[in-house]
Formats: C-alpha cells, sequence, structure tokens
C-alpha cells in the first residue's frame, strides 16, 4: 500500500538503544593479507566489496555486488589479482564518478588505473602506462589545490631502483611528473594524504617497513607548503609495514593518529604486538593509550576509527593474534568520553591475524559494518566454532541507537583573488559528533568537475564512506581556476561517515567581476513524519521541486509557487528526497519521511 507523504525541512532521526547479537555472513573467499574496500561500484544505491588477497594458491581478486539486504554475488570484474594490493579512488578524468586505481605484485609489478566509462563501467585507462610502475602504496588527491587530481605512487626501491613519483594533473587532461622523495629508499611503504595541521592544504603522511638510509621503520609527515612537502618528524614511535589512520577521537578540532604494526629494526620499540592512539595537540603528539596485545602481521589496512556504536564519537577497531586470549581477536575498543573500553563481544566474532578490515553501511540502515579476512583459529562461538583458515566475513553491525546525519552546512561564500578562489562555509552542527568533517564538489558549466566528492550530490549518501575531501576545514581555496560559471556545493559527514545533504550555489568567476555565493534554501516542507498533505513554504524563489528516492530516482515533479501551497502524493513508506531548483540557477534538497 501506498500512504501520502508530509515533508520537512529536517534530518532523518532513527531509533536508539543498545549493540545486540552479532550476524555473522561468510563471503566464502579464502585469502589474508588484503586490501579490502567497500564503495558503490556500479552506481544501485548499494555498497560493494572489492577484496584482493593471497593464500598458498596464488593471488585473487574479487567483487562482490551487494544485492540489498546483505546479499552478496560474487561478480567478474577487471581489477587484477596481485600480492601486498593497495587500492584508491577519486575523480581522475573529471566527469563526477569516481575513479580507481591499484598497484602489487603480479607476474610483474603492476599499477593499473581504472576510469569511468559511462554506461560501460570502468576501462583499463591508457595513462596507466605512463605511471611508474611501483608497489606498494599509492594515492589520488589534489595536492596543490588548483582543482585537478593528482596521483602519487609509492614502492620498493629495489625495484629496479625506482623511486616514489608524484603526477600533478594538468589542465589538457594529463599529468606533470615529479620526484620528490628521490633520496628514499624505501620497502612496503603506505602513503596517505591528510591535512594534519588544518592549513587548507594536503600534507603526506608515509610510514613503511623499512627505509635503508636511516636502517629502521620509517613514519614522517611531509608538510604541504604552497606544493614543497618538508619532512616533519612527529616525535613517534616508527611502525611497519602496518596500518594507521587519523581522526579527531577527542573531537578537540585536531587529526589524531592509530597506527600498529612491527617493531624492532631501529624502531625504539621491540613489539609487534600493540597498536597507539597519539594525540594531536595544535601539532604536537603525545601517546593517549595503546591497545595490545594484538599482532596483525600484514601490510594491509588492520585497524581503523570509526564510530561503531553510533553515539557519536571515533572508536577503534584493531585486528590480529592475541596472546592473551591464546588466538585471533577483532577488537572493539568503544570510545566513551576519551577513554577506551574492550567490548564484551570482541570474543563472539571470527578473530583475525595476517589481517585487513574496512568499514561501511553494506545495509543501509544507518550504522557501519565490518568487513575482516585473514588467518581465523579462535573459538568464537563455542566448540568446534573456529574456521581454522583463511575467511573472509561481514560482521554486521546491530546497534539500536542510531544517530542523525549532521545538518546540511550554511552561509556559502565565495570570493576571489584574481584566479585564486576561496570557498567557505558556516561549521555545520550534528546531534552527538562534536567534530564534522566536509565534501565539496566544484564543476563547470561544462560538466568538468574540479572537485568531486564521491558523494550523491542529492541524497548526500557517500558513495565510499569516509573523512570529506577537504576534512576539518570550514573553507577551502583553489588555485588559478579558470574564469567562467560554476556549481558548487557542501556537506558535512560524521563520525559514522553519514553525510548532510548538500547545500549548493553558483560561482560567477569573471575577470575583474564579482564573485557570487549562493546562500541554503528558505523553503520549508512540513511536517515530517507524514500520511497527509504536503504544505510547502517558498520564501526564496524555487522554481520547481522534484521528489526522488534515496538512490536518486525521481517519482514526481512539483511546480513551486510563491508564498504558501499545499499538495497530496500518495508514496510507498520511506526516506525521499526533495530537489529544490531556485530561480537563480542554484539547487539544494530537503530530506523526508514517510510513514
Amino acid at each position: 500500500m501506498t500512504h501520502k507523504l508530509f515533508i520537512l525541512a529536517c534530518l532523518l532521526v532513527a531509533s536508539l538503544g543498545l549493540l545486540a547479537q552479532e550476524t555473522i555472513i561468510d563471503l566464502d573467499f579464502d585469502v589474508q593479507k588484503s586490501d579490502i574496500s567497500i564503495a558503490d561500484f556500479d552506481g544501485d544505491g548499494n555498497r560493494d566489496i572489492l577484496i584482493i588477497g593471497e593464500n598458498p594458491n596464488g593471488r585473487f581478486a574479487q567483487l562482490f555486488s551487494n544485492k540489498g539486504e546483505l546479499t552478496f554475488e560474487k561478480v567478474e570484474s577487471i581489477y587484477e589479482a596481485t600480492w601486498v594490493p593497495s587500492v584508491a579512488f577519486g575523480d581522475v578524468n573529471a566527469d563526477g564518478i569516481f575513479d580507481v586505481i591499484q598497484s602489487g605484485f603480479a607476474d610483474s609489478v603492476i599499477v593499473n588505473l581504472y576510469t569511468s566509462n559511462g554506461a560501460e563501467g570502468r576501462t583499463l585507462d591508457a595513462a596507466y602506462s605512463s605511471l611508474i610502475h611501483i608497489a606498494p602504496g599509492l594515492g589520488i588527491a589534489d595536492l596543490n589545490n588548483d582543482g585537478y587530481t593528482d596521483i602519487f605512487v609509492f614502492g620498493n626501491h629495489n625495484i629496479s631502483d625506482l623511486r616514489p613519483k608524484i603526477y600533478y594533473g594538468n589542465a589538457a587532461g594529463g599529468f606533470d611528473e615529479t620526484s620528490p622523495f628521490d633520496e628514499l629508499k624505501f620497502i612496503d611503504s603506505k602513503p596517505q594524504a591528510v591535512d594534519y595541521d588544518s592549513d587548507g592544504d594536503l600534507d603526506l603522511w608515509v610510514m613503511a617497513g623499512y627505509e635503508e638510509n636511516s636502517d629502521a621503520r620509517f613514519g614522517m609527515m611531509y608538510v604541504n607548503e604552497e606544493g614543497t612537502f618538508t619532512a616533519t618528524d612527529l616525535g613517534i614511535i616508527k611502525k611497519g609495514p602496518g596500518s594507521s589512520d587519523w581522526g579527531d577521537f577527542d573531537g578537540d578540532g585536531d587529526l589524531d593518529l592509530l597506527i600498529g604494526g612491527w617493531g624492532y629494526v631501529n624502531s625504539g620499540e621491540d613489539t609487534d604486538m600493540l597498536y597507539r592512539i597519539y594525540e594531536n595537540q595544535e601539532g604536537t603528539f603525545t601517546e593517549k593509550t595503546t591497545f595490545q596485545p594484538f599482532g596483525a602481521f600484514s601490510p594491509g589496512t588492520s585497524s581503523r576509527f570509526a564510530d561503531w556504536d553510533n553515539d557519536g564519537d571515533l572508536d577503534v577497531i584493531v585486528t590480529g593474534w592475541n596472546p592473551d586470549a591464546n588466538g585471533q581477536r577483532v577488537g572493539f575498543f568503544i570510545n566513551d568520553g576519551g577513554s577506551f573500553t574492550l567490548a564484551d563481544y570482541s570474543s563472539t566474532v571470527p578473530g583475525v591475524s595476517e589481517s585487513a578490515l574496512e568499514m561501511g553501511d553494506l545495509d543501509n540502515d544507518g550504522d557501519l559494518d565490518l568487513v575482516v579476512n585473514g588467518f581465523s583459529g579462535n573459538e568464537w562461538n563455542g566448540e568446534g566454532s573456529a574456521f581454522g583458515k583463511n575467511i573472509s566475513v561481514v560482521i554486521v553491525n546491530t546497534v539500536a541507537q542510531q544517530n542523525e546525519a549532521p545538518q546540511a552546512p550554511a552561509d556559502l561564500q565565495a570570493s576571489a583573488d584574481g584566479k585564486d578562489v576561496t570557498f567557505s562555509w558556516s561549521p555545520a552542527s550534528d546531534d552527538l559528533s562534536k567534530s564534522l568533517t566536509y565534501n565539496l564538489f566544484l564543476v563547470d558549466s561544462n560538466s568538468r568537475f574540479y572537485y568531486t566528492p564521491l558523494a550523491d550530490t542529492v541524497s548526500g549518501s557517500l558513495l565510499i564512506q569516509q573523512k570529506g575531501n577537504v576534512e576539518l576545514n570550514t573553507s577551502w581555496q583553489v588555485k588559478d581556476l579558470p574564469y567562467g560559471e560554476y556549481q558548487w556545493g557542501v556537506q558535512a559527514i560524521d563520525h559514522s561517515f553519514q553525510g548532510s545533504l548538500f547545500t549548493s550555489g553558483i560561482l560567477n568567476h569573471q575577470e575583474g567581476g564579482a564573485v557570487l555565493g549562493a546562500k541554503a534554501s528558505d523553503v520549508t516542507i512540513y511536517p515530517n513524519p507524514t500520511s497527509g498533505t504536503i504544505h510547502i513554504r517558498n520564501l526564496s524563489g524555487v522554481r520547481s521541486m522534484s521528489i526522488m528516492t534515496i538512490c536518486g530516482r525521481r517519482v514526481k515533479n512539483i511546480p513551486a509557487l510563491s508564498g504558501e501551497t499545499q499538495t497530496q502524493i500518495n508514496l510507498d513508506p520511506g526516506v525521499y528526497i526533495v530537489q529544490l531548483f531556485h530561480q537563480n540557477g542554484t539547487q539544494s534538497s530537503l530530506r523526508a519521511i514517510v510513514k
């Protein structure tokens, strides 16, 4: 049956509660030392799973298509099976759809770039042949704030004596190759773009299992200063190969560091069995806490910051061999005011070592689920429950508590200094998270994206659940932006990686002329939830509206009149997006609930 729609200009509120019995889904994929990615590869509104890993029989890659209701189907894909895999996402060809780059060791060393190709999905891009073939470690980001996507490729120096490269995207659609790290000799490197000092550009954090010149484990921040990277020692104990993640666990507006991996080798610590948080206090890093004993023994991502219990702050999830438990473990450390407690249910899920993990909302219920793989030998569900082999499983988060997505940012502004444009907005609010990150999009009148948010700009749903592309910043400068007309927008993202709706505006960027920003809509649609009449109060010159499903399918167009109007529409129960088209060419969106 259908129900009538009441709509309100506010965000969805879900029920609150406690974690219940976990649900375990076996993906039947026997690998370890993997890379796991969770992303909506096919654009159907469900996040899929890509796992690349190894076992004694060789190397394997498998894409799992999410068919909804926690049903996953093994499907063929173009991604290559490698040892020591690295996978990253970004919009290299500027069409607004995410592309994929991977590296690793196959029959030879590969660095493959797969770009979107409309209805055909993604194909191997000819540009990949121009990239240095070195592994592991790579990424995609705009490192010089010019709106052209850059690629950085790291790897082992003993592969033909090669060194890391940064490929800066240019206006012609190609790349300009640079070599800022020629003096360094890495083994098992893992680079990551992060604005650790929140100064409006992305720095490079690099950890590695070994650096030959220093004869030690390696961990260094390369601070971005106008496109020049300066080595800055954070004063931490170096670990590697291993795993690191950045997040604001204490809500103070700085990104803190979670790191774990092998020790010894002049690292200053003769143990492989712990993870550690370093608290960032205005650029000074001090040890906050450790999580031990956990030994992942893997070059993959074996730990993460994530809001597992949906209470608004970042928890910590780690994996590895735990000698105290005499078996493998997944450790859920729940954050309570900056202190962490190991959850009882850590012993009632399959543990893994030689491990990797990734987070994503796989059932679209508003909380993060967990995918882990590696060797699992613990008795996690009573006697005889141990797998005793490599596994890949989904741990479904059954927490009853849900939080609202953040409110959309407001007060969008844009100002120009010559061709350099600074975009800014007021900090968004959230019911639980003290600290939010932000996702920016910027697209010209020819549909060329200068910044792509890896999110649905209508619903706000994240295609890949991670921090926003401008991180904690509430302003971002784009340098040397060509003159023209642009649409731009921004959303807020909380610690459970739920995105707000986008607030968008029009930028008229002209030589010697004004730069115009658009404010959020003054339209109010109420009440919410509803089973009756829509009431619309239009104060800002909206010319038309569309009602769309959360996946972006249009179900109704509505003409908009100034003042207050009302109408009736029969819709199935669910969450809908009301897209607003303004007289000045801007767009904005409101979220609605039908009961």
